[in-house]
């Protein structure tokens, strides 16, 4: 009898036991972070914090008025950067700093070019000093390539510095103006004209007015980088303001009027102005991307010049072409016309300024005709 009841308390002190490990067990597990260790992430496990009603509230996808005309600064200073303008593209990327400051892009980028003016300072002085007493000599006839690219290059830089006694040295020494420079992925140094002046003295001297590999045409890199003087002299010396770029090249159907309607580095007034010297001179306003048929009416309404807008449509594009190039708005079925692109965007005047141009939605429209007919 002792034994069965020293058994009965035996059992009854283990069920106890047991019972004491579940419950402090459950407590554990309950409180989270005393049971799991730090180094297996007990962070992890942290109940979600509540949001706060400042911080519930949907973003917008659209940028505002100063991140725009950021961004815009900042894609110039970055093309001024490619031809070596370092001077305003820093004036460009400080601006850029200002209208949107907690941008690390445009930061890093204004930190570039200061340290990049920094560390060549010196070489600059050294360089101009060189210049004063340098001696231009002919090469040779057995000259390497690597020769015949650097004459080339040392002939673009001048063209885009300004500097006439080095392009005329240069020249005098038997350098030609036509040469493609590899370097510049086949550009002539009319390309990089930084004016008028620049421009005529390589005129005079031989330069081909469509110079260049490529149907990248001296013209329309005037028109890219603002350069309205050259631009004049380009046309008086019978540039061709109708060429637009063959099927088998990159931005196949583009000419000159898409230079000033996307990332032209003038100001709305002034890339209406040379609009409209390029339409007068003969350029295409229903040219169109082969591949997307995007026309620079498209460009116009996606960064909302409306008076190049009107420009457009007085010399004839097609206020209802469609194309199919992705936006950042939903667009009907795929396609876009310039009254989607600007309503997207969000320039309401220059929708209504479309509506009564006759401009719509894709969706409303009952046929197409494509981007050169109308509907």
């Amino acid at each position: 009898v002792e034994q069965q009841q020293h058994q009965e308390l035996c059992d009854l002190v283990g069920l106890l036991v047991a019972t004491a490990l579940i419950v402090a067990g459950y407590a554990a597990l309950v409180s989270r972070r005393a049971l799991i260790p730090r180094w297996l992430g007990a962070q992890k496990f942290a109940p979600p914090e509540t949001p706060s009603s400042s911080s519930s509230t949907k973003m917008s996808d659209r940028l505002t008025t100063s991140q725009r005309k950021a961004k815009e600064c900042a894609t110039k200073a970055e093309d001024l950067c490619a031809v070596g303008d370092t001077d305003e593209a820093t004036r460009l990327y400080e601006r850029a700093c200002k209208l949107d400051p907690d941008n690390a892009r445009y930061k890093m980028g204004l930190d570039s070019m200061k340290h990049q003016k920094e560390s060549m300072g010196y070489f600059m002085e050294q360089l101009a000093k060189h210049k004063a007493n340098r001696k231009y000599e002919k090469a040779s006839p057995d000259a390497s390539q690597a020769d015949v690219a650097d004459a080339a290059e040392q002939l673009c830089r001048a063209a885009e510095r300004g500097e006439l006694p080095s392009i005329k040295g240069l020249i005098d020494s038997g350098q030609s103006v036509n040469t493609w420079n590899e370097l510049r992925q086949g550009d002539s140094a009319l390309h990089y004209a930084k004016d008028a002046k620049t421009a005529l003295c390589l005129l005079d001297a031989g330069a081909h007015i469509e110079g260049g590999r490529y149907s990248w045409t001296p013209l329309m890199a005037a028109v890219r980088f603002g350069r309205r003087d050259v631009v004049r002299v380009l046309l008086d010396r019978g540039a061709d303001a109708c060429r637009t770029i063959p099927r088998k090249e990159p931005g196949a159907g583009r000419n000159v009027l898409f230079c000033a309607t996307s990332g032209c580095h003038l100001s709305p007034s002034e890339r209406a102005e040379i609009v409209s010297v390029l339409l007068k001179a003969g350029a295409d306003p229903t040219a169109c991307e082969t591949e997307t048929h995007w026309t620079p009416l498209h460009d116009a309404c996606l960064s909302g010049d409306a008076e190049v807008a009107r420009l457009l449509l007085d010399a004839g594009a097609n206020v209802n072409a469609a194309s199919t190039r992705s936006c950042a708005f939903p667009m009907s079925r795929g396609w876009a016309t310039p009254w989607d692109v600007a309503r997207g965007v969000g320039f309401e005047e220059l929708v209504e300024e479309l509506g009564v141009r006759g401009g719509t939605a894709f969706e409303h429209l009952h046929a197409y005709a494509g981007p050169q007919g109308r509907v």
